[in-house]
């Protein structure tokens, strides 16, 4: 599973909350990270009403999960951040 992810452009890496925070520009934008805290687990991160959201994908048992509480529902077009958008300084993981 984890070579698939790496061949997405929207997948980047092992990063921190702050980190992918920081990649995120205007709402739509989002990317796929691996938890720098909960190993084996990914998480998507998008904008959403110029706030970043974070959604836990996968558990380390491999249980799909978006939590109870977090629901973010699309109001327009979604633009992964990819290597090509990131910031200068950044590198993908």
């Amino acid at each position: 599973m984890l070579e698939e992810l790496r061949a997405e452009p929207w997948y980047q890496g092992e990063m921190s909350r702050k980190e992918a925070e920081r990649l995120l520009k205007t709402d739509g934008d989002f990317l796929v990270r691996k938890s720098a805290t909960n190993p084996g687990s990914f998480v998507l991160t998008g904008m959403h009403n110029g706030q970043a959201k974070h959604l836990l994908l996968v558990d380390p048992e491999g249980t799909v999960s978006a939590g109870r509480k977090s629901r973010v529902t699309p109001s327009g077009p979604w633009r992964a951040v990819t290597e090509a958008s990131m910031l200068p300084g950044q590198s993908q993981s």
